[in-house]
Parts: C-alpha cells; structure tokens; sequence
C-alpha cells in the first residue's frame, strides 16, 4: 500500500514463490478469486494438489490478527475431529501468507432445513470445544462481547466515528441523526430495564463457564456446498470467545444471507436447545439481540471510512465507491426496521 491508500497487486512470481514455499512444491497455475471481504485470496494448482492461498490485511494496518485467528481456528478444530471446514497447511505470519486445502463447492444461494440443521450442529460443536484444555489459549474473538455494556460501547464508537465525517454525506447524516439515534436511546433504554427485571447488571460481564467459541462471521454466506452435500464452513478471521448470544444473532441477522420466518425459527429453536444449560440465554437473547442489530448498522457503514474502503479494495472489488455507499445505507436502513420482527418464542411444531 502506498502513503496515498492504493493497493499493490503483489507480483505474480513473487506470488507463486510464496505459494511454492508454503505447499511444498512447484506452482503449476496460480490465479485470483473474487468476492472476498477483507482478504485476497488465490487458487493454486500444484501437481496434483489444489490449494487455496490466502493474504490477509496487515496487523499494523488493521490492529487485527487475522491470520492467526483463522490459521489457529482451523488448526485447532481438525485437531478435535471438526473436519467441515477447510484444513490449515502452512503460513508465513510475517508476510501475511497462509495456505488451506482447496474446498470444491457452490455458494449456498438458497439454504435448506438440512443446512440450517447442518450450522446448529457446528455451532453445538463449537460448543463442545469451548470444554477441551486447547480451547483455554484462544483468545477473545474480535469485537467479542461479554455485556450488554459492552455492546453498547462498541456502537458508541462506530456512530462516533461515523458521526465525524456524516457532514460530507447528507444522506448519512439524515440516517443517523434521525431514526437511528431515535431508536438507540430506545433499544438502550429497554435493554437495561430487561437485565434489571434478571437481576444482571448490564455491565457485568458474562463467565467463562457461559461463553463459547465463535467464528463471529458466522452464516451461509461464508460457507461452500461441496458435490456430495456437506457443507464447509470457512472465514474464521475473527474467530475466538464469545457470548453465544452473539453467535446466534449474528446468525439471525446477517445481512450477506437470506433466511425465510420458518428457518430462521428452527434456527432459534436449535440454539435454544444447544444452550439450554445456561437458563438466562433465551431472555438475554431476546433482550440483547436489538443492539445486536443496530450493532450491525454500524458495520454496514464501515466503506464511509477511507480505511473500510480500502480493506474493501485489497479483497478485490473493482465497483464505484457511491454505488457501495448507497447500497451499504440501504441496508443499513434495512436492518433498523427489521430488528423487532423476531419472534424469540419459536413454535414447537417447527
């Protein structure tokens, strides 16, 4: 990256000279893929073997350990049997290099019951993990969030700093301003009064014991279908602890995925179920999850800053920055009027 922000396409050779280096053997054929959000990453043939090569965003840019998130996460679940997600190979950290096996498959467009079931028996597994002594050297996963005080404080932050340059963008501002200012006063105010009729503090942070593993991204947007129906379930850049309220709402909420009334209630329902040994998770749940929403706004906005729209650039996008800001405002605007449409009392018959 130069002192001006524009990326730098790393040379070919050098690119097959750091994949032959970490696979092992000589590259054959090396060539982008599109569509990813933060990283670049590369398709490479080598003999008979076929890898992905990843180049994740630099530390001091990014303050962000993603390689080593993602690395360390698929590492450790292979090492516990966890086999539906890609297989860590090799990497080079200081670089910012790694490689995984190659996952053959197609984007899950339209998710299934079957699918849905397939994410609540990794999200049960991951559960699982959270148990084993390995487990104990993972740390937070990013942005992780262990109060309600906590949730609150990261969307301070953002709209803060959204706030500060709103002035160049009137259609920001309006939104801001106007309807999401309103309604996060609303949401914090109930929040607070919901954890008071629990007896919880709203800045009291969640124990151990109640916390589990994330890949904090976690959905069918970032997941393939292979040929024989398995699903493999892939970015774990930000992967770590985590209260499995988030979890499931980042799950119900993403907005790289489209989730119909009925899966998105068996979802619920089977996360009711998994974490049914922690008996304030529902209403925690149900009273977290509008924040976790406008939480979710904020990041929606991340391209508004030159920084977001840089990491934006290196994953490969070559689209025009005022059709991004449009689209990202919309669907921020979205997500502010669909967060109350859940229902957190799932009909059994589902």
């Amino acid at each position: 990256m130069t002192s001006s922000g524009a990326i730098i396409e790393p040379p070919i050779e050098e690119l097959r000279a750091i994949a032959a280096k970490l696979c092992g053997s000589e590259v054959d054929a090396l060539a982008p893929v599109h569509g990813g959000g933060n990283s670049r990453v590369y398709w490479v043939q080598a003999g008979e073997n076929r890898y992905a090569l990843k180049n994740y965003p630099s530390q001091s840019a990014d303050q962000r350990n993603r390689l080593g998130a993602e690395f360390g996460a698929f590492e450790l679940l292979w090492l516990k049997g966890v086999t539906n997600v890609p297989k860590a190979i090799a990497c080079d950290r200081g670089s910012g290099f790694a490689v995984y096996e190659w996952v053959a498959g197609e984007p899950i467009g339209t998710p299934s019951s079957d699918d849905v079931d397939n994410a609540i028996s990794f999200a049960n597994q991951l559960r699982s993990l959270a148990a084993s002594s390995e487990a104990r050297s993972i740390p937070a996963a990013t942005e992780a969030t262990f109060s309600g005080q906590e949730i609150v404080d990261q969307i301070d932050r953002r709209f803060g700093q959204l706030r500060a340059i709103a002035d160049g963008y009137n259609d920001l501002s309006e939104f801001l301003f106007g309807s999401f200012e309103t309604a996060l006063e609303n949401h914090i105010a109930r929040a607070i009064s919901g954890f008071h009729q629990l007896s919880l503090a709203f800045d009291e942070r969640l124990p151990a014991s109640s916390r589990t593993l994330s890949p904090s991204d976690f959905g069918f947007h970032n997941a393939l279908r292979r040929s024989d129906g398995s699903i493999c379930f892939l970015d774990f850049e930000y992967f770590g602890w985590d209260d499995p309220v988030r979890l499931a709402a980042d799950f119900l909420l993403h907005p790289g995925m489209s989730l119909g009334e009925t899966l998105r209630e068996r979802f619920l329902k089977g996360m009711l179920e998994a974490f049914s040994g922690d008996d304030e998770f529902r209403m925690r749940l149900a009273i977290l999850f509008p924040l976790i929403g406008m939480r979710w706004c904020m990041i929606l906005l991340n391209e508004f800053h030159s920084e977001g729209w840089r990491r934006r650039q290196f994953a490969g996008s070559s689209r025009d920055r005022e059709s991004v800001l449009a689209e990202q405002l919309q669907k921020a605007r979205t997500m502010l009027l669909e967060i109350d449409d859940i229902d957190f009392e799932p009909d059994d018959g589902q």
